[in-house]
């Protein structure tokens, strides 16, 4: 994960196990729970990005 408040020192990552198994984001859920309006944001996004590259 590229974020500055990790580079910064501000938050710490999610553990080892997390990250391999690409979950990340779900640690970041769990820690910051006001993210879920955004994250439910991502597969519309994803797909319209999808369909968008077709075109």
């Amino acid at each position: 994960m590229c974020s500055f408040d990790i580079w910064s020192g501000t938050k710490v990552r999610a553990p080892g196990w997390l990250r391999n198994n690409h979950l990340e984001w779900l640690y970041r859920l769990y820690q910051e729970p006001w993210r879920w309006r955004r994250m439910l944001a991502l597969p519309k996004f994803a797909w319209r990005a999808l369909i968008y590259s077709r075109s």
